[in-house]
């Protein structure tokens, strides 16, 4: 027997992640009587799912703002890069565009105008908070040791006790040491030697701690085919037969559709101001999208594909033990 929890599971919705704290930043309330309530005569399974898809939901929204953080990285290192190109060539390049002719590029070595570049860039890379770097392991021990900085330590290290009351003094000073190090950080010019290196680096990291899968179109399509599965699956359960055994052999409704495109414009996964400016009928837009994955995505397509297939496994068993959860 499939439980609400095996269900939601099996479709791909894992909201183990789901942070309760951020949870303010929406009206639960609104989420029932716009989103559920809204759908609930035509998809009647909405009640049992709530708690999933709220939680879902905030998930949905912290990847789409890991992607704007992504984009962030992104332009702080073409803002190194071109700082690189005017410190390393001593020139500024401007592509020109002549009629009847390729694109040429024309260099100026005005120092000033160089240095006037290198502020500007120097100024957006402070904005953005990309102006330091942190500090290595060991000068931040040295630090410690020296007691440098020690009306912040000692309030840092009760924080953290506080914190993490069952670790352990290693682990405690471990969380400190990486603290420190942050907060400490140097303040640096593109300018100064090796800072747009390991800037750069830095840059390129943290890009790779947030996944190369983080972007706002792919995570649109992850969702919609998902909560496709989920509208789904109840029917799919309960019609199981030789003629049906498959997930794609369930059509997804224009009711279906409908909810999905509510459920995404709430949580700002879909955007606002394109829905605006699209005068298509909101389940076309959304069968639009579950028809036409992005190339970009073609391993989340995979994943999809893999997690249709554990899907059709797991009704077919449940078929076999002659049990259906309603």
């Amino acid at each position: 027997m499939l439980t609400t929890e095996d269900k939601v599971i099996i479709c791909g919705i894992d909201i183990s992640t789901y942070n309760c704290n951020k949870s303010n930043r929406f009206d639960k309330n609104e989420f029932q009587n716009s989103v559920i309530d809204k759908h609930i005569k035509t998809l009647p399974m909405l009640k049992e799912y709530e708690h999933y898809l709220w939680g879902y939901g905030h998930i949905l929204l912290e990847e789409k703002e890991n992607e704007d953080i992504n984009n962030k990285y992104i332009h702080g290192i073409e803002l190194l890069e071109n700082a690189k190109f005017l410190i390393t060539n001593n020139s500024l390049r401007i592509r020109v565009l002549s009629r009847g002719k390729r694109n040429e590029s024309v260099f100026f070595n005005e120092r000033r105008y160089i240095d006037a570049l290198l502020a500007e860039i120097n100024k957006e890379l402070k904005e953005l908070g990309f102006n330091k770097i942190d500090l290595e392991f060991f000068e931040a021990l040295t630090e410690l040791k020296n007691k440098i900085n020690k009306e912040w330590v000692d309030r840092k290290i009760l924080c953290i006790r506080n914190n993490f009351p069952n670790e352990s003094e290693l682990v405690h000073s471990m969380h400190l040491q990486k603290a420190y190090m942050k907060n400490f950080a140097r303040t640096y010019s593109v300018t100064d030697d090796g800072f747009i290196e390991k800037k750069i680096n830095e840059l390129k990291t943290s890009i790779d701690e947030l996944g190369e899968n983080c972007s706002s179109h792919i995570i649109l399509h992850k969702s919609i085919m998902i909560l496709s599965l989920l509208l789904r699956v109840d029917e799919y359960i309960q019609t199981y037969s030789e003629k049906r055994k498959s997930i794609d052999d369930i059509s997804l409704s224009n009711s279906a559709c409908n909810f999905i495109y509510d459920f995404l414009l709430f949580f700002s996964i879909y955007d606002n101001y394109i829905s605006n400016k699209n005068t298509t009928k909101p389940h076309n837009r959304i069968r639009n999208l579950y028809r036409n994955f992005p190339k970009k995505g073609i391993n989340e397509y995979k994943q999809f594909e893999r997690l249709k297939f554990i899907l059709d496994i797991a009704v077919m068993k449940n078929s076999r033990t002659g049990l259906f959860y309603t």
